[in-house]
């Protein structure tokens, strides 16, 4: 399997919209539905880092379900299929401790 290159206008920002528009029209609602709650946490001081994580963890999910192979790549790695291992992908994981 080889490894996706996505141009920075395929990758959304960190706004609500930006990550709407690049999800799928099915995950759009849990995304709402998750915003909506975080915007609900963030009135409390010790919780305004709720919407961050919300933007920052969808933003990701964002990517990966816009990917036209993403459901393939899924089933492949359900049946054990091999992948792209993680020392190809991620820069000095191989050298990590």
């Amino acid at each position: 399997m080889s490894v996706i290159h996505r141009s920075r206008a395929d990758v959304p920002s960190l706004t609500p919209e930006s990550i709407l528009s690049h999800l799928p029209e099915e995950y759009r609602s849990g995304f709402l539905v998750e915003y909506h709650a975080a915007l609900k946490q963030a009135y409390d001081p010790t919780r305004y880092d709720a919407i961050d994580k919300v933007l920052r963890l969808w933003r990701l999910q964002a990517v990966a379900l816009s990917d036209p192979t993403y459901r393939q790549r899924m089933a492949d790695a359900e049946r054990g299929e091999p992948g792209v291992p993680a020392e190809d992908v991620i820069p000095g994981w191989a050298n990590r401790s």
